[in-house]
């Protein structure tokens, strides 16, 4: 048991230490236009259609989309610490969904750790032919995974059956 919570703690951290940067970088990117514009005493720059506060805005947005995109790098990179590059499209599309539908964090560690592992089961207990080796990792692997998550998230945890 103990190696298995230390195991999730690696698999967390691992991801965790991918977010990290998005969510600096685009903090920073959303901060340094707001500090400058409170500076000349603008406290609002989605008000601006024209002019450098106009830009300032612009700048400022495309952080909060580095923002966004906090829950996918998450879940991405649990799910390519557990099932390396063949967990990381349901990861990724895991993270995307669980923003979208509003599960945030919980829902993005949710897919992340279930992609990680789905795609390491499909690549220990789906065997094809010596022919049909090399479109494992990239196709028989990322579409189950993908699959699974798809029926997780889209059915069963996005609007739970009572």
């Amino acid at each position: 048991m103990k190696k298995l919570l230390n195991d999730w703690k690696g698999y967390l951290m691992s991801g965790i230490s991918y977010m990290l940067p998005v969510v600096i970088g685009g903090s920073l990117v959303v901060a340094v236009p707001t500090i400058i514009a409170l500076c000349f005493g603008v406290t609002n720059l989605g008000s601006y259609k024209t002019g450098i506060w106009h830009l300032m805005n612009e700048i400022a947005q495309i952080g909060w989309t580095g923002i966004g995109l906090v829950n996918l790098v998450l879940a991405g990179y649990i799910a390519y610490a557990i099932g390396d590059k063949p967990g990381l499209a349901a990861g990724f599309i895991g993270g995307a969904f669980a923003t979208d539908s509003n599960m945030g964090f919980l829902g993005a560690l949710v897919a992340g750790f279930a992609a990680g592992y789905t795609a390491r089961w499909c690549q220990n207990h789906i065997h094809v032919g010596e022919k049909f080796e090399t479109i494992m990792p990239l196709v028989v692997v990322p579409l189950n995974s993908t699959m699974v998550i798809a029926i997780l998230m889209g059915v069963i945890l996005k609007d739970p059956l009572l």
